[in-house]
């Protein structure tokens, strides 16, 4: 039971990452064979984490920025730091066992323009 509910989460976040990944400057964190397979991390270059999470709530998605292992905390995450990740262009995308194929699609269908609406606003 558990394998399957693992292969099923692995299956949606290498959706969400295909997804994420496919927009111009945005790039998975890690190894993607030994990441647990309900969790995915992004960076997006030239775009702080926080107007995209706020973009994703406005259209029903929740998603976080940084580590989970700092979401309490103010400070840049250790463990992004020691991969060299900038905390602040990270995002996190989980998935657990209420999320279906349909939500991964509702990611994939905003989050190209999310992004790229941001980075207009920055031009």
């Amino acid at each position: 039971m558990l394998e399957a509910e693992a292969a099923a989460a692995r299956r949606r976040t290498d959706r969400l990452l295909e997804a994420a990944t496919v927009v111009d400057g945005v790039h998975g964190v890690g190894d993607p064979e030994r990441r647990v397979p309900h969790i995915v991390c992004v960076t997006i270059d030239d775009v702080e984490a926080e107007p995209v999470l706020l973009g994703l709530d406005q259209r029903g998605i929740a998603a976080h920025s940084g580590s989970s292992c700092s979401s309490e905390s103010l400070s840049p995450s250790p463990v992004l730091e020691a991969m060299g990740v900038d905390a602040e262009r990270s995002l996190r995308l989980s998935v657990g066992w209420s999320t279906t194929d349909d939500d991964v699609d509702a990611f994939a269908d905003v989050f190209a323009s999310i992004v790229a609406g941001l980075r207009q606003l920055r031009a």
